[in-house]
């Protein structure tokens, strides 16, 4: 499943490569995954902040709260944004097993 190739990706910490991958799953209008949009984007969000790119990484998790508004991983990660803006120390990503997927990534 592509979640889980995410996480993955992730886990090995090719953010790009996760990005891609998630980019393309969301613009995949074929695809019937309506229940897999919400962690797309918040998989496009994580590796958006491990990028650097925190503007983005903030769309996509608000793009996860119009899908899902209680998702607790997606507000939790935009209040990391907001501490890295506010000047905060980055933290580094936790390290998954590839061979263990998950559903959403991990937190901080």
């Amino acid at each position: 499943m592509l979640v889980e190739k995410a996480a993955a990706l992730q886990g090995l910490g090719r953010w790009d490569d996760a990005l891609v991958l998630a980019d393309a799953a969301l613009a995949d209008d074929d695809m019937e995954m309506p229940l897999h949009r919400g962690p797309f984007h918040r998989r496009r969000g994580f590796s958006l902040i491990e990028l650097g790119r925190l503007d983005e990484a903030k769309a996509a998790y608000e793009a996860a709260l119009k899908i899902d508004s209680d998702d607790a991983n997606a507000k939790r990660e935009l209040e990391y944004i907001a501490e890295l803006k506010g000047g905060a120390s980055p933290t580094a990503p936790p390290k998954i097993s590839p061979l263990s997927p998950s559903p959403a990534p991990p937190t901080r």
